[in-house]
């Protein structure tokens, strides 16, 4: 997905493991903290709503990186990776509506 490869013994790669067996094995159950953060502080559930946040954050921070390196290095010439090629299409749809903001 972002061109880059871990060996199994990465602790980064180790890390991302975990959590995203942690997301898989916890579950989510509908709850209206999810929509509404404030509420968070509020409910009594709120701390598995919080672990849930931290390990998308931490999900999310991990592919922030690659992103911005792709970002930083991109060249429409020569796309590689799904991360390329979804920047591409960004800047594609950046170019259509600007052209229709024109008009």
């Amino acid at each position: 997905m972002a061109g880059q490869r871990f060996e199994y013994s990465n602790p980064k790669l180790q890390r991302i493991v975990a959590v995203v067996s942690e997301l898989a094995t916890a579950g989510m159950k509908p709850n209206i903290a999810i929509i509404i953060p404030a509420l968070r502080k509020l409910l009594p559930a709120s701390d598995i709503i919080n672990q849930q946040a931290q390990r998308f954050n931490a999900i999310k921070e991990f592919l922030q990186v690659s992103i911005d390196d792709h970002k930083k290095n991109f060249d429409s010439e020569n796309i590689n990776d799904f991360i390329d090629a979804f920047l591409a299409e960004v800047k594609v749809l950046q170019f259509a509506v600007a052209r229709l903001n024109y008009f």
